[in-house]
């Protein structure tokens, strides 16, 4: 929890290229010394189709669900570790279902004064179908939300790290 004269920055981080260059960009321009960080992360299936539909088998459907959940146990690990080696005070807040929903709830039941979080830059198309999490916390959020916009990198198969090691 925050203390008395410390400033709450929630960081949406949700393993991808553009949720890490926040995080830089954060520590790099606006971090205080007294900042303490909630970094929210979502367990979110959007990079698979899979769940409930078809004719899967509910055996194999229920073993990739698991990898999931536990690749993301594991992301949510890292991602302490990573808090503990920048010498930041804060903790890894682990939320299901919208990223840009609970970030925003987040944000508002610690009392946050920002939230700081990347953006992918989806093109008009698919940004109407999926949504895109950085435009819905600008739009709802009753806070200031800082977008980190950043040049595509070089490898866009690779979006979330922590995914990659359990796909097939």
């Amino acid at each position: 929890m925050a203390g008395e004269n410390e400033r709450t920055v929630v960081l949406c981080m949700d393993g991808s290229y553009h949720s890490e260059l926040a995080f830089d960009w954060y520590k790099s321009h606006i971090r205080k010394d007294n900042d303490y960080v909630i970094i929210a992360t979502c367990f979110d299936r959007h990079a698979y189709g899979i769940y409930g539909f078809g004719t899967a088998d509910s055996a194999e459907l229920a073993s990739q669900l698991q990898r999931d959940i536990d690749s993301h146990k594991e992301h949510a690990e890292e991602l302490k570790k990573k808090l503990a080696n920048e010498g930041m005070k804060g903790e890894v807040f682990i939320t299901a279902g919208k990223a840009g929903e609970n970030a925003i709830k987040v944000a508002h039941d610690r009392n946050a004064a920002m939230i700081v979080c990347g953006a992918r830059g989806h093109g008009t198309v698919r940004r109407t179908i999926m949504g895109s999490n950085s435009e819905y916390i600008m739009h709802h959020a009753d806070i200031p939300v800082i977008i980190c916009r950043h040049k595509p990198h070089q490898n866009p198969t690779a979006e979330h790290k922590h995914e990659d090691k359990h796909k097939h």
